[in-house]
């Protein structure tokens, strides 16, 4: 209503409720929710007493969005991979509260994610439930040593060892019996199900070996006698040949 200071107003609604601004020509109403609803003022003179009244004005009401959020993944993960958080079609802005824009997102970080809706005719909506999304961390790639015949790899909760980057069938211990030398590594899992893979590791034979030492004196056309000795490594013998 046109605001004159010698008039005071009494207005009435149906479907809201007024919150302030009775006796003014200006009020803020809190309608009940989507449907029709009517108001009416009547303005009264202050000086001469003489009371106007209004036509009944009916209001249309729209109801406030209410988003929600769907996810496509799972939301709790291990660091490299995501989920997809995707909010209710239809509406004209989407509004994460961490400022990002747009319906869809891809999201690779902890956190609470939720959205605010906005439609056509500016009314908005936020999401009833933000999303919480978990991140865990990898665990450090795990380190080979050896000791003996068997590789050994550094604590986790599980283990998968690999031989030419095949799995080896029963190997699911920390450590593992060489059966073959050659490229070794370890997969390990830990509590949160993330892994991580161990560098290779080359395993070389540790087999004893013989060392052959020739002493000879030889002339052209005439023999001398020639003596061969062959040492074991393990044993530390020598023989005479």
């Amino acid at each position: 209503s046109t605001q004159n200071p010698n008039y005071s107003y009494q207005w009435e609604i149906t479907a809201g409720t007024i919150n302030n601004g009775q006796g003014t020509n200006e009020i803020d109403v809190e309608w009940d929710g989507a449907g029709t609803g009517t108001l009416i003022v009547a303005a009264t003179d202050t000086i001469t007493g003489c009371t106007g009244e209004s036509k009944i004005y009916e209001v249309q009401i729209n109801a406030n969005p209410k988003p929600e959020i769907t996810y496509s993944g799972e939301l709790e993960f291990c660091e490299g991979d995501s989920v997809v958080l995707t909010a209710t079609a239809g509406y004209e802005r989407y509004l994460w509260n961490d400022g990002f824009e747009g319906r869809q997102r891809t999201v690779k970080a902890s956190g609470d994610y939720g959205i605010t809706v906005f439609d056509s005719i500016g009314c908005q909506g936020a999401a009833a439930a933000a999303i919480t999304i978990t991140v865990f961390p990898l665990p450090s790639i795990p380190a080979i040593s050896r000791n003996g015949d068997y590789l050994e790899s550094t604590q986790a909760n599980n283990y998968q060892w690999f031989f030419k980057d095949i799995p080896i069938p029963g190997g699911n211990q920390r450590t593992i019996l060489i059966n073959e030398d050659g490229m070794y590594k370890v997969s390990i899992t830990d509590i949160n199900g993330c892994t991580a893979i161990s560098e290779p590791f080359e395993s070389i034979s540790e087999s004893p070996y013989v060392k052959i030492i020739l002493r000879a004196t030889v002339f052209a056309w005439t023999s001398k006698p020639v003596e061969i000795l062959m040492m074991n490594s393990t044993s530390n013998t020598i023989n005479k040949f």
